[in-house]
């Protein structure tokens, strides 16, 4: 990448053809009042937009979030910023990327107690702030409890977090918070503060996991996705279940009368990948990849004010959420200034002439590190593993033989055109398309220069890199009290080279 192809590409930064900083416009709806509107957020982990019946499905999985949609606005083309619960949380939660806030890694990365998440700046308005999480991923333990007067964590725990008290979520069912749990919690949960809500509005913000595997639905919500000839009844058995349960979290706040003057937030952190992509390994599950099906999530704003069945095409992002709810409730522009996202306000009734055509995906799961440039008609993935592994310095501690075997079947670069699936060795456009990918990759470099990483909390000797030649890298940012060593000068350049450290 030249200079002047990231100069070219800074420069639309700058200008807010490619910006993802709020600028915004259209205002509130005049009757959301702000320090009066409540402010309930539903969650459904692991949702893909095209498994709900107003995206698409022919199964009947979601007759409650549906109506919700033509009921409010829904966002067709909605895309998280990764692929994995705790940066899609902290994406959504901050209005910032993942690498902006130091969280990369499923077993150590905590969100830093120094981010401004929503419900902070709701809490600091006023709003009483309620939390329950049926995902141990966003537990108090990784940060995600900040601003909450009251935040409840999961019940259960997955089984890479041994060394934490609480039972273990397996795939049997040993302990999992199911949707009927979580909205029992949920309306206890608000009961319980009561008499706090008499004298301040309402956050509520709710995670359910039921569409995470393991997949265990009722027979009685399994039945009909089944009998509707679903090639994956559990998992859209699993979006019935939690789709009706939270059509009873929503008549018991409307008997508590605490859904008059309601924004009502529905989404997800990220999709599921469901054997998809034929050639390509381990791309069942999430985390691993940048494709559509794990990036293209559902999202739903509804409250009276708001224009209903409208929908919006325009691509929009997970980090667009939290600028979107500031305006809403009234916010002057410049409290998200500092923000990675924009508010979505100007979409809701009308068009948006200065937003950008393209979302950016990252995902740093695992053994895997990728990045993506998502448009309207294209998707360009730099996989950032596969190439550091061909390079010789990706010989981490938890690369396994199925692991390396994957990364080295994998192209360093994908591009799809036109809505083609993604498929190994098949419809991948880099080789007939260089002007696209040479488009893609300045994108990519201008956001990278505009992005820096921030270094991770809570790293130890365990995780990090080992050289080629044998050398021990910890990774960038562990805590300086720890024994880890210093990085040679020459091995931290190294590093900076491939991108490693900013």
């Amino acid at each position: 990448m030249d200079r002047r192809s990231i100069a070219a590409a800074s420069a639309l930064l700058t200008s807010g053809a490619l910006a993802w900083s709020a600028c915004g416009g259209g205002g509130a709806p005049a009757a959301m009042k702000g320090g009066v509107t409540n402010v309930v957020f539903i969650i459904f982990d692991t949702t893909r937009a095209d498994r709900l019946g107003v995206y698409g499905s022919l199964h009947p999985t979601s007759p409650t979030i549906d109506a919700l949609a033509k009921g409010g606005v829904r966002f067709a083309n909605a895309h998280a910023n990764t692929s994995w619960t705790r940066p899609g949380f902290a994406n959504l939660l901050t209005g910032r990327y993942a690498r902006s806030v130091g969280i990369y890694e499923e077993r150590f990365d905590t969100l830093p107690e120094d981010v401004i998440t929503l419900p902070e700046r709701l809490a600091e308005r006023g709003y009483h702030t309620l939390g329950l999480t049926a995902n141990p991923n966003i537990g108090q333990v990784f940060g995600f409890a900040q601003g909450f007067a009251d935040y409840r964590d999961s019940a259960g725990i997955w089984g890479w977090m041994r060394e934490d008290g609480r039972p273990i979520i397996d795939t049997n069912g040993v302990v999992s918070e199911d949707a009927t749990w979580v909205t029992d919690r949920a309306l206890a949960l608000v009961d319980a503060n009561a008499n706090a809500l008499k004298s301040a509005p309402l956050y509520l913000q709710v995670l359910y996991v039921d569409p995470h595997r393991p997949w265990r639905p009722p027979d009685v919500h399994r039945a009909p996705v089944e009998a509707s000839g679903s090639k994956e009844p559990r998992y859209d058995g699993e979006i019935r279940y939690a789709d009706a349960e939270l059509s009873r979290l929503l008549a018991g706040l409307k008997d508590r009368g605490l859904m008059d003057d309601t924004l009502l937030v529905f989404t997800s952190d990220h999709g599921e990948g469901l054997q998809d992509h034929p050639g390509i390994s381990n791309t069942q599950y999430h985390g691993n990849t940048l494709y559509d099906s794990v990036t293209h999530v559902p999202l739903v704003l509804h409250h009276p004010t708001l224009p209903a069945g409208r929908v919006v095409e325009p691509l929009v992002a997970g980090i667009d959420l939290t600028p979107t709810v500031m305006e809403l409730l009234g916010w002057p522009l410049s409290d998200s200034a500092e923000l990675d996202g924009r508010s979505l306000v100007p979409l809701l009734t009308g068009d948006d002439p200065e937003r950008t055509p393209w979302v950016i995906a990252e995902t740093d799961f695992r053994f895997n590190r990728k990045e993506a440039v998502i448009g309207a008609d294209a998707r360009y993935i730099w996989n950032v593993d596969a190439i550091q592994l061909r390079q010789g310095i990706y010989e981490g501690p938890r690369l396994l033989d199925r692991a390396r075997r994957m990364l080295e079947a994998s192209p360093d670069t994908e591009l799809y055109v036109g809505g083609a699936a993604e498929k190994a060795g098949h419809n991948n456009r880099v080789a007939a398309e260089p002007g696209r990918v040479a488009e893609m990759e300045t994108l990519l470099a201008a956001w990278r220069s505009q992005t820096p990483s921030r270094p991770p909390l809570n790293r130890t000797r365990k995780d990090g890199l080992v050289l080629a030649d044998g050398t021990h890298v910890p990774t960038p940012g562990v805590d300086p009290q720890s024994d880890e060593v210093v990085l040679d000068p020459a091995i931290e350049q190294r590093l900076r080279d491939l991108g490693y450290l900013p």
